[in-house]
């Protein structure tokens, strides 16, 4: 970057400057000294193309020194002005910025509080479905259990109606061979008892047919006698 003034400011300063002189010629002149007067047209053809040199040079004067002084002073000023405006403008980027800043992290914050809200709703939640699949489990094993239970219970129902059903056949076919055996033995006596009872009447029908002729040979006798 060159580090010589801008002519335009140099000439603005200059103006300036010799108003400044213009206003203090009076005080100047009591003092018995002439006022400085600047020549303006040789510096507006020259300020495109010339420079100013060093203020230490030995060229200048000490009034020379002192008046471009003035002249870096209104240049200082401008860049001043100039780095002020740039400060400005980084202290809007970096106000613009930490807003920015502030609002990622509000957003940020706001993520993290509802990501851990989601977080333990979904702790809750499984917790609650824990807690519900062993409450189910162990539903689940005590109807296994009773199930189990019940199939010994019906097993043990049935043995006892398999063991009291053969004692019921075996009772029944006991009785059958009783009853047999008895029926048996009835007709054996009854049969006996027909017998006998063939032989009484044998022996009766013989008595009788004894004593009909015994009374028939009563009868003859009575009434040959007679």
């Amino acid at each position: 970057m060159d580090a010589s003034p801008d002519p335009t400011v140099v000439l603005t300063a200059l103006k300036d400057f010799q108003t400044f002189l213009g206003n203090s010629r009076t005080s100047s002149a009591s003092r018995g000294t002439e006022p400085r007067r600047l020549n303006f047209s040789t510096l507006s053809r020259d300020n495109s193309s010339a420079s100013l040199p060093s203020p230490n040079s030995p060229g200048y004067l000490r009034g020379q020194k002192r008046n471009l002084d003035s002249i870096v002073g209104f240049d200082v000023s401008k860049k001043l002005r100039e780095k002020d405006g740039e400060i400005i403008t980084t202290q809007a980027t970096v106000t613009r910025l930490q807003g920015r800043i502030h609002e990622m992290e509000l957003t940020n914050k706001k993520n993290k509080l509802e990501s851990d809200a989601e977080i333990r709703a979904m702790q809750h939640q499984r917790q609650r479905d824990k807690e519900l699949i062993d409450d189910l489990q162990h539903k689940l094993k005590k109807i296994q259990k009773e199930k189990e239970e019940t199939r010994d219970s019906v097993k043990s129902a049935r043995a006892q109606w398999d063991t009291a059903n053969l004692e019921a056949e075996t009772r029944v076919n006991k009785l059958q061979q009783t009853y047999l055996e008895q029926t048996t033995k009835l007709k054996e006596e009854i049969n006996s008892l027909q017998e006998q009872v063939a032989d009484l009447e044998k022996e009766v029908a013989e008595k009788t047919s004894k004593v009909t002729l015994a009374e028939n040979h009563t009868e003859v006798v009575e009434s040959t006698t007679g």
